[in-house]
């Protein structure tokens, strides 16, 4: 049976690019430390290991060149070639021409031979000069190296498509998650309900048939409320779960820069060459990481940004010196993450922006009046510089002048790359640009709604639950509406009112209950669409001041969907209601609200001090009794189920302690049973509320009733 190579092709593909790139890099160093041992055996090795594979798949002609390419390494190895820039020049025009053959080879096309390049390294071999002193071979041929054990590798080869696949199962587990929650409330539901029939049952006689359905309703109750808590325990761990798999999932599309990064070095090199000027690029952050999409996107305009550093920027080595600088320029690229977002830092230490020069074009281009232009300030001129079709450069060269720059720069980074970049100058001194990038184009699972007019998305992983209710259920407070839901108390944000659309008039809308870090929220929306994954594109920040908006996606039918922020729109709502009228009080009395729901605190919070009370707030009974324990309290308005300590324990506890025991108790809970109120009057409590039937002047009014 014949071989068949083409299986093994395209991984030799691969593993020929990366040693090509350790070549390119190895023969950068060299030129700045010519007599590195270390680094020509690193760049033998390469061309080495190309070469071997290559007559495997039967690559005559590839392997014919990299043959005489290696000799021309092993030359250098054992000191018989001196690495000069002449042979510099030699070695990096063969390392382009291996890239050549290997697109070829990527095209199927026939791999045929520069012949002056091969010439160049064959004449190269024949002018080695046998007078050349060498004090002592380096034998570092591979098969004379001492045996040493390999490393495992810690990285492993990934298809795209494969990572691909872990993202969208990622997505169908949040979605499949969600699904859970809706039957968590279900089940929630389904207790209320049952908790109705307990009482109901209580009227059934004291027989034997009436006492062994009692036992069977509480029996049930007590198995379905242990479900519950089992359920909502998994719930949170299965969130928390999810999450990191969605951040695993994420990363394993993550390359370092360096990729990107390392191909810079010969573009500077070559640039500064052919322009006679001395450049030094230094780069820091390599290990900083991005998608594959994003490293072949920002590839084209960080080359650009070389090259007009050092046509524009960088002087001549001369005109440096006569300066008082050092004559070789210096570029420095630097990449970090800054506030969940990748930043790249791009400085030279040249002339500077020529903002005459760029003026002077710009008028002529007639892109500004020159009246105008002398109003402008600094900044404003030197944003100029990313005009289309603008180049300060007098003359059309390969390297400048062409009209064609910084302009398709920005353009990419924010049309593409979903980015910003802005740049600032110092007369003399240099050019500082700042490009901020998402970490990667990311694909996350959105809800779509609509509100009036406006079609929004919401991230899935942010949504708590979906409620149809009656607007006689909500909770009137004076600046807002809450609703009860379960444990809590939610305040409720009708979307219309953000966006300058009409408020629904629907007597039961729809609510969709949005969650960060604890907090909550409820959004009416019109309509609850479809949940789909699609690609996050940023929105520019004088169109989102506020960032209210996380980004935008594009649908599938290509219409433009924002998407909401919910951290901040929670923190929004939470902001603005934190203005509240008060009445006018001789003496305002201190209540103290315990809740281990932080919505239902503030909402409680926020009723009462609209009422003229001063409100402290605790999330447990414990961190409650502590803070009666310090201070002075007029009443207590507490949950029942809370971590730590109940409330129940607590109002015992507040009746049980001398100091505390005069003080009112309110305990205001979603625990409707007789038999619940029968344990709050025991424990000690004033009243008893059921938040389900919560109303703001009940509260009030009980409130009143009990503070002399």
């Amino acid at each position: 049976m014949a071989f068949d190579r083409s299986k093994f092709v395209k991984r030799f593909i691969e593993e020929a690019r990366e040693n090509h790139s350790k070549a390119v890099s190895g023969l950068l160093l060299l030129e700045k430390d010519s007599l590195n041992e270390n680094v020509i055996a690193e760049v033998f090795r390469s061309i080495h290991t190309v070469k071997g594979a290559s007559r495997m798949l039967g690559l005559k002609t590839l392997t014919g060149f990299l043959h005489t390419f290696e000799d021309v390494l092993s030359a250098m190895r054992s000191q018989k070639l001196v690495f000069n820039p002449a042979l510099a020049n030699i070695l990096l025009a063969a390392c382009d021409e291996f890239e050549r053959l290997i697109d070829l080879l990527v095209n199927k096309q026939e791999l045929t031979v520069n012949e002056s390049i091969e010439s160049g390294l064959r004449q190269s071999l024949e002018n080695i000069e046998a007078s050349v002193e060498s004090p002592k071979a380096i034998n570092m041929e591979p098969e004379s190296l001492p045996a040493k054990p390999v490393p495992a590798s810690d990285t492993v080869r990934i298809k795209r498509s494969r990572v691909d696949e872990v993202m969208k199962l990622t997505g169908e587990q949040w979605n499949h998650l969600e699904m859970i929650k809706a039957r968590l409330m279900s089940l929630r539901e389904l207790n209320h309900t049952l908790s109705s029939l307990r009482t109901q049952c209580r009227a059934v006689g004291d027989d034997e048939q009436g006492i062994a359905i009692r036992q069977q309703v509480e029996s049930l109750s007590k198995r379905l409320k242990t479900v519950i808590n089992h359920l909502k325990n998994d719930i949170e761990i299965q969130e928390i779960k999810t999450a990191d798999l969605q951040t695993g999932a994420h990363r394993l599309g993550l390359i370092p820069l360096s990729r990107t990064f390392e191909p810079l070095r010969r573009i500077a090199r070559d640039a500064a060459a052919n322009l006679g000027k001395e450049v030094e690029l230094v780069i820091t952050g390599e290990d900083t990481e991005l998608d594959r999409r994003m490293l072949e996107l920002i590839q084209a305009p960080l080359e650009h940004m070389i090259r007009n550093a050092i046509v524009h920027g960088i002087e001549s080595p001369d005109q440096r010196q006569a300066a008082g600088k050092k004559r070789v320029g210096r570029i420095e690229i630097t990449a970090s993450f800054d506030q969940g977002r990748v930043m790249i830092r791009f400085e030279d230490d040249g002339t500077g922006i020529d903002l005459e020069g760029l003026g002077k074009k710009a008028t002529k281009l007639g892109l500004v009046e020159d009246k105008d232009w002398h109003q402008m300030t600094e900044q404003q001129r030197t944003e100029f510089i990313f005009a289309p079709g603008l180049s300060s450069s007098e003359i059309v060269t390969d390297w400048s002048g062409r009209g064609v720059g910084m302009d398709v720069v920005r353009r990419n980074i924010i049309h593409e790359l979903n980015g910003s970049i802005d740049v600032d100058h110092s007369s003399g001194q240099g050019t500082r640009f700042r490009i901020r990038l998402p970490q990667s184009l990311a694909v996350i699972q959105l809800m779509a709604i609509k509100s009036g007019e406006h079609r929004l998305g919401i991230p899935t992983n942010g949504i708590r639950s979906i409620h149809r209710l009656d607007r006689r259920s909500f909770i009137n407070a004076v600046d807002y509406e809450a609703v009860s839901l379960g444990d809590d108390i939610v305040r409720i944000l009708d979307l219309a009112h953000l966006f300058g659309s009409s408020p629904s008039t629907d007597e039961k809308p729809i609510l969709v209950v949005v969650t960060s870090n604890s907090r909550l929220l409820a959004v009416i929306v019109d309509k609850v669409e479809d949940i789909d994954s699609v690609v996050v594109h940023p929105i520019p920040e004088h169109i989102n001041a506020q960032g209210l908006l996380m980004g935008a996606a594009i649908r599938g039918e290509g219409s433009l969907m924002n998407i909401l922020n919910i951290p901040v729109l929670i923190q929004m709502t939470e902001h603005t209601f934190t203005a509240r009228p008060q009445t006018s009080l001789t003496r305002r009395s201190r209540i103290l609200v315990v809740d281990d729901s932080f919505n239902t605190r503030e909402i409680e919070k926020s009723i009462l001090e609209s009422h003229g009370y001063q409100v402290n707030l605790a999330a447990d009974g414990r961190e409650a009794f502590d803070l009666l324990i310090q201070g002075e309290f007029d009443l207590v308005v507490s949950d029942v189920e809370m971590p730590h300590m109940n409330g129940f324990e607590l109002t015992r506890k507040i009746k049980e302690t001398d100091a505390l025991m005069d003080i009112p108790v309110i305990l205001l809970t979603a625990r409707a049973s007789n038999e619940d109120r029968l344990k709050g009057i025991d424990s000690g409590a004033s009243a008893y509320l059921v938040k389900h039937a919560f109303e703001q002047t009940s509260l009030i009014e009980t409130i009143e009733n009990l503070i002399p």
